[in-house]
């Protein structure tokens, strides 16, 4: 699928928003993490062509709903990034 991980690495970065360190583990699976609403837009637009029923267009809207709201209180709420802190592990 993917040659190395600073190529996968990559193509998460370039599909998220997410300004994370691409040596740790945690925000790599953070990166991909965040694709996830994007994958569930996919699967209900695809489950309302194939079945046309109702509580998968709900579904869909609750969905949507959640996101809008999470996109206006995201610019309503402006908090700056927390410092980068540097740990011994």
């Amino acid at each position: 699928m993917f040659n190395t991980l600073v190529e996968a690495w990559n193509i998460a970065r370039l599909c998220t928003d997410d300004r994370q360190n691409p040596h740790d583990p945690i925000s790599y699976a953070s990166a991909w993490l965040a694709l996830v609403p994007q994958g569930l837009c996919v699967t209900y637009v695809t489950l309302i062509w194939a079945t046309r029923e109702i509580e998968v267009l709900l579904m869909f809207a609750g969905q949507m709903a959640c996101e809008a709201l999470n996109f206006a209180l995201k610019r309503w709420i402006r908090e700056e990034r927390p410092q980068r802190m540097y740990s011994v592990l």
